[in-house]
């Protein structure tokens, strides 16, 4: 454990010239260190990035048009637009971009930069391009910059206008890119998608500085960003898999942040009076998939008796121990359109699964195979599973990698059963009904890897699809609200997408961090403060 320590969590110690024995040191002031899986890094292109760290990193490099509230994620604000305004239909809708922005290179930001960015995404067509045509914005002559600072995109969806807004919220969708540096570095047409693998060419507070595989990222201060430079002048993120190993750095001063704390942990850190927690309801859900091109997977009969083979109270209260709450349905509590609290219909009952699998003609059982993350709570929630299925016959082989490999068997649909989480975007059930209960083409060239049942090779019928689609246009917010629950019983009735939990953001800071932000959805890096 020492050697692993020593090499992989103190590797950004050493490039930035902070190697210090552990313990007599403080990070300096103004640097952020937190150590964090760095394993889920595929790239970081906002056409294409579609992982939840990276992503996360990859929003404080790159200011969306608009931006969530640092308090109140329900809220839009002001982002690199400092106005903005909507057609009477609701379909047209006008940015004006603040002046004196600049991107490292020296290059001005203008409106050009953003719809340039929009239009690779389209061209490209990866993930940025499906959440793009989630909102109606399929065609690059949807995009207009009648001049520098104004940016005007037409929709062809009349959506809610309580919703249209959040599509700018979005990095990937809304961002500007630097496009004299990235096509300066282009190789084969790819439009720089080689070099933005592990290269950043936005606008926002911080800039990349180095990205070193396992390794460590580094991210510096823009100081000319438009809210002004942030207080931390470097961010460091250490790659640090093992939440004993953060907690240790974390006790021992050495880090200001641990990305991953055990809940086994959890009760020992908080006492300690030189941590402190905050704790942030998730905009997440935990859920088991079972891919409905397996013939036996797919049966509604085996779908069911998975669902009973769950133990989510005892789950809870042991391997969570208080940091998720149970959440069978897929829009987590507190989000607009989410059902009340405790509407979780499942529980654990081994008698009812054996009926159903014995009805649905598997009663001597089967062998299947269930991939899932090795980070914690994952592989401790699938060897229960596990165990669960056994007493009904179901042989389960667990097979824990690193999530950026388990992110591309999914994408390719190429597992039987995963048991993983999804963060979502924004604070309304239509991004995440989206994502679990819509897919408008199955085939898998249609490559819709946005849309967590195209991954399932889950094709809802079509009462889904006008039910997504109508919650979209649906403007009195009581309709709106009635449509999301009918959507979340059917799903939770029918889908081989099975929730489990909705997870409890707790956030280990040593006591020197007196500022981070975090709404749910973001966590702000450009508003952290220490003494």
């Amino acid at each position: 454990m020492l050697r692993r320590l020593t090499r992989a969590a103190l590797a950004g110690s050493f490039l930035l010239g902070l190697a210090v024995a552990p313990g007599q040191a403080a990070t300096p002031k103004d640097v952020f260190v937190m150590a964090s899986d760095l394993t889920t890094f595929i790239t970081f292109d906002p056409a294409a990035a579609n992982e939840s760290f990276p992503n996360e990193l990859l929003r404080q490099m790159c200011t969306p048009l608009l931006s969530l509230d640092h308090k109140d994620p329900s809220k839009v604000v002001a982002g690199i637009a400092e106005t903005w305004s909507s057609s009477p239909d609701g379909k047209t809708w006008t940015f004006s971009l603040r002046r004196g922005m600049v991107f490292p290179s020296g290059n001005p930001v203008t409106s050009s930069s953003i719809a340039w960015a929009m239009r690779r995404s389209i061209k490209l067509n990866l993930v940025s391009a499906s959440l793009m045509r989630d909102w109606g914005l399929t065609s690059q002559d949807q995009i207009a910059t009648p001049d520098d600072h104004t940016l005007v995109i037409t929709l062809a969806k009349d959506l809610a206008p309580s919703v249209t807004p959040f599509a700018f919220t979005n990095h990937r969708m809304g961002s500007a890119l630097d496009r004299d540096t990235i096509m300066a570095r282009e190789k084969d047409g790819d439009l720089g998608a080689g070099w933005l693998n592990t290269n950043v060419a936005c606008y926002g507070p911080y800039r990349l500085n180095t990205l070193r595989a396992q390794e460590v990222a580094i991210l510096e201060a823009n100081p000319t960003y438009w809210k002004g430079a942030p207080a931390m002048k470097r961010i460091i993120v250490r790659h640090v898999p093992e939440p004993g190993a953060q907690r240790l750095l974390l006790e021992k001063n050495d880090i200001d942040y641990a990305k991953s704390v055990e809940a086994s942990s959890l009760a020992a850190m908080v006492a300690n009076p030189e941590l402190r927690f905050q704790f942030q309801p998730r905009l997440d859900s935990v859920y088991l998939a079972l891919n409905q091109k397996d013939p036996i997977l797919s049966n509604p009969k085996v779908i069911e008796a998975f669902r009973h083979l769950i133990d989510y109270q005892g789950l809870r209260e042991t391997v969570q121990k208080g940091r998720a709450e149970i959440r069978q349905s897929f829009v987590p509590a507190g989000v607009f359109g989410a059902l009340p609290k405790g509407e979780d219909p499942y529980r654990l009952d081994i008698a009812k699964a054996k009926a159903l699998l014995t009805e649905a003609g598997y009663g001597d059982g089967f062998k299947k195979t269930v991939l899932t993350m090795t980070n914690y709570p994952f592989p401790d929630l699938a060897q229960n599973f596990q165990q669960n299925a056994a007493k009904v016959g179901v042989t389960l082989d667990i097979r824990t990698m690193a999530t950026a490999q388990l992110y591309t068997l999914m994408r390719s649909r190429d597992f039987q059963m995963l048991m993983a989480v999804y963060d979502y975007d924004y604070p309304d059930a239509n991004d995440m009904a989206l994502r679990m209960a819509y897919n408008p083409d199955n085939s898998d060239a249609a490559k819709a890897t946005n849309f967590l049942a195209w991954r399932a090779a889950w094709a809802p019928d079509a009462w889904f699809k006008q039910q997504v689609e109508a919650a979209q246009l649906e403007r009195d917010p009581a309709k709106r609200t009635a449509l999301y629950a009918e959507l979340q019983r059917r799903h939770m009735r029918e889908s081989p997408i099975i929730g489990i939990f909705q997870r409890l953001g707790a956030m280990a800071l040593h006591k020197r961090v007196k500022r981070f932000e975090y709404n749910g959805a973001e966590l702000f890096y450009d508003t952290i403060e220490k003494e």
